[in-house]
């Protein structure tokens, strides 16, 4: 069963969902920002909106547009990265809410994918209920596989950011997730398939911590270009 996609419904048919008896929301946020060499800048977006999907499908709630930008933080200096403002996606995501609640909604979940964006998601949330009464929950989707016993099942090891099992442990996670998701997985992630050119690790480390092993951010084009052919 596909979900209903608010972009893809006119506003009667939204109206006419809301009669039938749908009363949830779910948004899926992530970031742009590296997830190593192997995998795309939107990874934290795609496996958001893959959840996302399957969520809403079996809930028979409406699924939102993904917000595709967050908080990015220590790897802002790799390019292509986009990093905003916290108050912006807590101040984003509010608005959508609101507008769920305005529309007749009454419950709402947010598939959160990049774990810099929880501080200003769980404030939209408080917002939306003091202000909407729209109940909203927040999910960081891999607290709760870590929680749940599925990291551990399926990768076999608690998994960690971008490492390159989580690239070798495709076939595994198709087999454990359903149908629906491995699919969308693999087709938006065609380039996560192909192992890309390795960035310099000691000059990146160096870059990330200052003297004294204190951590600090690094500036924009602090990382050198990647050269073609990766040499």
């Amino acid at each position: 069963m596909k979900p209903h996609r608010l972009d893809e419904l006119t506003y009667v048919e939204v109206a006419e969902l809301v009669r039938a008896g749908a009363d949830t929301a779910v948004l899926p946020v992530g970031t742009v920002e590296p997830h190593g060499p192997h995998l795309p800048l939107g990874t934290d977006t795609l496996i958001a909106e893959a959840i996302a999907e399957l969520v809403a499908a079996k809930l028979n709630a409406l699924l939102l547009p993904a917000l595709p930008y967050g908080v990015t933080g220590s790897l802002h200096g790799y390019p292509g990265s986009v990093r905003v403002e916290p108050e912006a996606p807590e101040k984003l995501a509010y608005s959508v809410l609101e507008s769920m609640a305005l529309s007749g909604f009454k419950y709402a979940l947010i598939v959160n994918g990049h774990g810099g964006n929880t501080p200003s998601l769980e404030a939209a949330a408080r917002r939306a209920w003091y202000e909407r009464r729209l109940a909203t929950m927040v999910v960081d989707w891999w607290v709760l596989a870590r929680e749940r016993g599925v990291t551990q099942r399926v990768l076999g090891k608690e998994g960690g950011h971008a490492t390159r099992h989580r690239r070798d442990s495709d076939r595994a996670r198709r087999e454990a997730a359903p149908r629906e998701a491995g699919a969308l997985l693999q087709q938006r992630s065609v380039r996560a398939q192909r192992r890309g050119p390795s960035l310099p690790p000691t000059r990146h480390r160096d870059q990330l911590h200052a003297p004294g092993g204190r951590r600090r951010l690094p500036t924009p084009g602090e990382v050198p270009a990647v050269p073609r052919g990766g040499r």
